[in-house]
């Protein structure tokens, strides 16, 4: 599972964002079959106006939506410093 894509540096996730499958689990076994599963994730465009993106699942309650995002955001200041 992925919470955060880095559009510049995993241009394969932003493939998989686009495509509707970034969260799509294969089998190990046979690699066929497959399970979507819905989490929310931030889209991170450091060369984009937007920066930003925060994606939720439609069916996200909107108190944890806000929950969720904070998550996110705190795990990209970890990842990126305090700079």
């Amino acid at each position: 599972m992925w919470f955060i894509v880095d559009v510049l540096a995993r241009h394969d996730l932003y493939t998989r964002v686009r495509e509707e499958t970034l969260h799509e689990l294969r089998c190990p076994h046979c690699l066929i079959a497959s399970v979507k599963a819905e989490a929310p994730f931030l889209l991170f465009r450091a060369d984009a106006e937007i920066k930003l993106i925060f994606c939720a699942p439609t069916e996200m309650a909107p108190e944890d939506i806000q929950t969720q995002s904070n998550l996110c955001l705190t795990a990209l200041k970890r990842k990126m410093g305090d700079g």
